[in-house]
């Protein structure tokens, strides 16, 4: 059917943005203009668009000032302090990197540049714009920045934000000529690695398309390392110290080195000033390199900034401590006579029946999000020297038991020879599907013995205890009890303020991430929170520690909000301004659909708990039948 063509309303090019545009242009159907006329209504549609987010931070700024205390009291603070965002976080569904970012802006914006907010507001220009404004004039006095935005915002609407960008820059240099050198200083303090993972499933570490396992593994290895020089008396930030050991690492300065002498180098090097780029700037000799090269000092002119300065700490400002050792002894005993690759392990959480092949359920590693199960198997096959627990669930998928097993599916290498040190296996299953597959141990090939001792632990499962040097090893509870601190002529019988492994352990399984709505920090970076503060009576038990963030922690303590738990086990974390948010227990088997093939094929498959082996076929192996590969023989182990 054709439909009649329709004129937009009289004068809607020049409408300002406002409840009378917002609502002519409600009335408007796009599919009855023309061309030239759809282009007029999308321009009023971002004129109001802009307004609307103007409006939006504006709000976000008066959330942010106020107070604690009744509404009836308006208190408003001068200034957003370091839990502002959490408000916003909370009420948005936002992460707290967006909500900071956002009401950052939001302030600037409102306080620094209200001439550029004003031109926001009335839809001039559009958010994009306006965050051109904010960054490229961050560093600048409110002088210099009003005289940019003086010069600026009038040509901002027919500029392009990368056209706007330039035209900034151009002045702030000209106004401040110190302006790049300090902003490009400054940057530099605030470096660190970063690595994440892609939609696609694999990871971005300074690279990208890399393998998620490998890429995890890599972080796990330079944070250990890095924490080990922070705690040997590093004192700059450990972003910082994550920054010059990646450099050091992958352009092969530390290669061959043993672990002691890189943390002494690092040592040295922090101590003699590397860590300010202000004194860097003034060192003009050559200094040696830990190869027995020279690195020599760049010639300067008058007033200039060397091009080392703003690297900061430059780890090859002082000579290694020592000679360069040779090769470990267990390096000699290596056939090729090269150090045996083992990278640092990651937390893994896979089902049972998926490894043994029944399914093809997504795995998850901990702080990266989900891979495929062919990927997990190979992971989980590389940890055999991590710490492999249990997760046994209910039918529903909710944690019943849990614990840890050092058994282990034969073939898999030995722990002394794994391909990855450390980490954790995190094994998931239902208690149902455990005891029928404990019932036909002859089907389950090289696992038969791990499913045996889920089996005979979740039969005799380990009662948590209020005291949580209960279950512990000798080594753990001599550790733990030196933290006991007793009430005057008695015991604690709260225990020791910090929980124990077993106690970590069982609490990390259970809440998955930070308690917080919002924080999807793996449990094993947390802290272990008191729900009642211990310095207020609060006992060291499960059912009063949940896992908190540092942030999150400090922001239940320092920022005014409170964490109750109510008598389901469902955890409500109240914000300082009242509003409750409920934090249900987390399913740890979460309900997946079935495969849907893209065409239709064939399953060999054989029935979940059939009388045959569980197997699955390889579509590489040899057959007699085109398209079919033959069953293993009834004894052998489940290939993968």
């Amino acid at each position: 059917m054709r439909k009649t063509r329709l004129p937009i309303p009289a004068g809607l090019a020049e409408l300002p943005p406002g409840p009378e545009l917002a609502a002519v242009l409600a009335g408007i159907d796009l599919s009855r203009l023309g061309g030239l006329d759809c282009v007029t209504v999308m321009q009023a549609q971002h004129r109001q668009a802009a307004h609307e987010q103007a409006k939006l931070m504006a709000a976000m700024v008066e959330v942010a000032l106020c107070g604690l205390g009744p509404d009836d009291a308006l208190s408003r603070m001068d200034a957003p302090d370091e839990f502002s965002a959490d408000e916003i976080r909370g009420a948005l569904v936002w992460t707290r990197a967006a909500a900071t970012t956002q009401l950052s802006l939001a302030w600037d914006l409102r306080c620094r540049l209200p001439q550029v907010f004003a031109e926001l507001e009335r839809g001039a220009i559009d958010v994009p714009k306006a965050k051109v404004f904010s960054e490229w004039t961050c560093g600048l006095t409110d002088a210099q920045a009003q005289r940019i935005c003086d010069a600026l915002v009038p040509q901002a609407p027919e500029l392009t934000t990368g056209q706007l960008t330039e035209q900034i820059k151009r002045l702030a240099i000209a106004i401040a000529p110190d302006w790049a050198r300090r902003r490009y200083a400054e940057a530099v303090r605030e470096r660190k690695v970063v690595g994440y993972r892609n939609d696609d499933g694999t990871a971005n570490l300074c690279g990208y398309q890399l393998p998620v396992e490998r890429a995890a593994a890599a972080c796990a290895h330079l944070d250990a390392l890095a924490k080990k020089i922070k705690h040997a008396g590093d004192g700059r930030a450990i972003d910082l110290i994550r920054a010059d050991l990646y450099l050091a690492i992958l352009d092969g300065s530390y290669t061959g080195w043993p672990e002691h002498d890189i943390i002494a180098h690092m040592l040295a090097t922090a101590q003699q000033g590397g860590a300010d780029p202000e004194a860097d700037a003034d060192a003009d000799v050559a200094q040696p390199r830990p190869d027995g090269r020279h690195r020599q000092a760049p010639e300067q002119a008058p007033g200039s900034v060397p091009e080392s300065s703003p690297i900061g700490a430059d780890p090859w400002r002082s000579e290694r401590p020592g000679p360069i050792r040779e090769l470990d002894e267990e390096i000699v005993d290596c056939p090729d006579g090269q150090r045996p690759v083992r990278r640092a392990g990651v937390e893994i959480r896979v089902e049972i029946t998926t490894l043994l092949g029944i399914d093809d359920h997504p795995g998850e590693i901990a702080g990266w999000g989900f891979t495929d199960a062919e990927a997990v198997r190979e992971l989980v096959r590389d940890q055999t020297a991590a710490e492999w627990r249990y997760a046994i669930t209910d039918d529903d998928g909710y944690l019943k038991y849990e614990g840890i097993t050092r058994r282990r599916p034969h073939g898999y290498p030995p722990r002394a020879a794994a391909p990855c040190r450390g980490g954790i296996v995190e094994l998931h299953i239902k208690h149902r599907d455990l005891r029928k597959l404990a019932a036909s141990p002859h089907r389950l090939g090289r696992w038969a013995t791990i499913i045996a001792d889920l089996a005979r632990q979740a039969e005799q499962p380990e009662q948590p205890s209020a005291c949580p040097t209960q279950g512990k090893t000798r080594r753990e509870s001599a550790a733990s009890g030196s933290q006991i601190r007793q009430r005057p002529g008695g015991n604690d019988e709260r225990g020791p303020r910090i929980p124990g492994k077993p106690m970590r352990r069982r609490t990390e399984i259970r809440d998955r991430t930070c308690t917080h709505p919002r924080c999807r920090t793996p449990a094993y970076a947390t802290d272990g929170d008191h729900i009642q503060q211990w310095a207020r009576g609060g006992a060291t038990k499960d059912d009063n520690i949940a896992s908190a963030c540092r942030h999150d922690h400090r922001l239940k303590h320092d920022g005014g909000w409170q964490v109750a738990k109510l008598a389901s086990g469902q955890l409500v974390w109240i914000s300082r301004l009242g509003i409750h948010y409920h934090v249900p227990p987390p399913l740890i088997i979460q309900p997946l659909p079935d495969p849907a093939p893209r065409e239709p094929v064939f399953s060999h498959q054989p029935d979940f708990y059939g009388d045959g082996p569980i197997w699955r076929e390889s579509s590489s192996a040899p057959s007699d039948e085109p398209g079919r590969s033959p069953p293993p023989h009834p004894n052998e182990p489940i290939p993968f």
